[in-house]
């Protein structure tokens, strides 16, 4: 009864390994040997691209870009499969259940979206992700002050790359809490500073997307990558960025690109300092300061402070100095802004208060420089020219003082505005022939010059008339 019992089991794992992949089965030898090389925890070698989001505990890549660093192998490691084990008639034996702090790689829509676009197209959207799991279904998940809160307790994360360096994004913001549904998980990065996980684009996993996992027991080759988690609550709710380290990096970066080095300049970091307090408490980022109108260039003029070409880069969240140089980096358009030739001057400032009751760090940088203007020779003529006309019939209407009936009220209004016109013309001429830039009252003379020129012909052709 007992090898009845055995053979039928057999034949239904048989089943099942048929289906999973047809094979022809000639004997119960056969069927024995098949079921072996299916055993649930067969070990198999997972690669990991160098895109640097589950640093350090696997290395980032050293490309420049994120498809260079996507199509670069930094690490291999033994997985198993999931949910592994054999099903027999809807039932799963043997399998793997998921642990937190559980590596797991997985592949899905989201996926293929996330590398379809960071790739601009290039990249091979099968290859999926790989994320650390931090939520099983049931789980509270709440990302505040650059912890992660796990079911009401700070989460301990030797693994993450820097302490305190966790912040919400537009699926899970800062300071609110998920409960991850059933057949899901709670994914993240364990360089939080430079991921796209479940925070982001990606949210929740479905469990039917993992494929492979690296379970916690298993990462025992990995700890050495890891932290020593004892003080990573000692600096909850202070400022994580150290300025003057932040400007010396950020130099290094300018000086690899063959560009001048930025001077510390204190008033632009007052000026930085009084943006970081205003986005804050209007909790807008915005250039143009939509919520609150103190712009950068009220914050300037208030400090006292002016050039000719300045620009801000605001940011919310926890960064050290590196971690701040490195984020910039990762994006074009801000490295582009801070390596930006045409800046000499900065300061930064960072600001530690809550929005909505929930504790941000904002980062604000200043940035300023002066560019000689470009003004073409045509320009420069063209308002010696308006100095020329002006000398020449200037004298013909203050003879008109003497013509018996004319209108002197009007005659007075037109010399004045003719005068006015020309003291103004001098100014823009002589200042772009010194090739300085217009100060902007001038620049206000530029734009009202047309409307004195329409003032000074209408009041001409009336008395003209008379």
């Amino acid at each position: 009864m007992k090898k009845f019992f055995i053979l039928v089991v057999l034949l239904l794992i048989g089943f099942f390994v048929y289906k999973k992949d047809p094979v022809v089965i000639n004997s119960a030898q056969d069927l024995v040997k098949k079921v072996q090389q299916q055993t649930p925890f067969s070990p198999e070698i997972n690669y990991i691209s160098g895109t640097g989001s589950m640093y350090p505990t696997f290395p980032k890549g050293t490309g420049t870009t994120f498809l260079e660093r996507s199509n670069e192998i930094v690490a291999g490691h033994k997985v198993i499969d999931y949910p592994g084990g054999i099903e027999i008639g809807g039932k799963r034996y043997g399998g793997y259940d998921l642990q937190r702090g559980d590596i797991v790689f997985f592949a899905n829509n989201k996926t293929k979206e996330i590398i379809n676009k960071e790739s601009s197209g290039a990249a091979d959207l099968s290859v999926g992700f790989v994320k650390r799991l931090v939520g099983l279904p049931g789980d509270t998940v709440e990302i505040k002050d650059g912890y992660v809160i796990l079911n009401g307790e700070i989460l301990s994360e030797p693994y993450i790359a820097s302490a305190r360096s966790t912040y919400g994004g537009d699926f899970l913001s800062d300071c609110k809490q998920l409960t991850v549904p059933q057949g899901h998980i709670f994914v993240m990065g364990d360089n939080r500073k430079g991921s796209n996980d479940s925070r982001f684009d990606l949210g929740l996993v479905a469990l039917t997307d993992v494929k492979t996992v690296i379970p916690l027991s298993d990462q025992e080759d990995l700890k050495s990558h890891w932290r020593n988690t004892t003080h990573d609550q000692d600096n909850a709710n202070r400022p994580l960025l150290e300025e003057n380290d932040y400007l010396k990096l950020l130099n290094v970066k300018r000086q690899e690109a063959g560009i001048p080095p930025l001077k510390y300049q204190s008033k632009l970091s007052q000026s930085a300092k009084k943006r970081a307090g205003v986005i804050i408490k209007y909790d807008d980022l915005s250039f143009e300061a939509t919520k609150s109108g103190y712009n950068m260039k009220k914050a300037l003029d208030e400090v006292g402070y002016h050039n000719i070409t300045w620009g801000e880069a605001p940011t919310l969240g926890y960064y050290t100095a590196e971690e701040l140089i490195e984020n910039y980096s990762q994006f074009p358009e801000w490295k582009k802004f801070i390596l930006d030739p045409s800046f000499q001057e900065t300061g930064i400032a960072s600001e530690i208060g809550q929005i909505n009751g929930c504790p941000v760090q904002v980062v604000v940088q200043h940035l300023a420089g002066y560019l000689p203007p470009d003004y073409t020779q045509e320009m420069i003529n063209s308002w010696g020219s308006v100095i020329d006309n002006l000398n020449k019939i200037i004298p013909g209407w203050e003879g008109a003082r003497a013509f018996e009936g004319i209108d002197k009220t009007k005659l007075d209004k037109l010399l004045g505005l003719m005068y006015q016109r020309k003291n103004n013309a001098e100014k823009i001429y002589y200042r772009m022939k010194s090739n300085e830039w217009l100060t902007e009252e001038e620049e206000r003379m530029v734009t009202d010059d047309q409307k004195f020129y329409e003032e000074i012909d209408k009041i001409a052709t009336e008395l003209n008339s008379q």
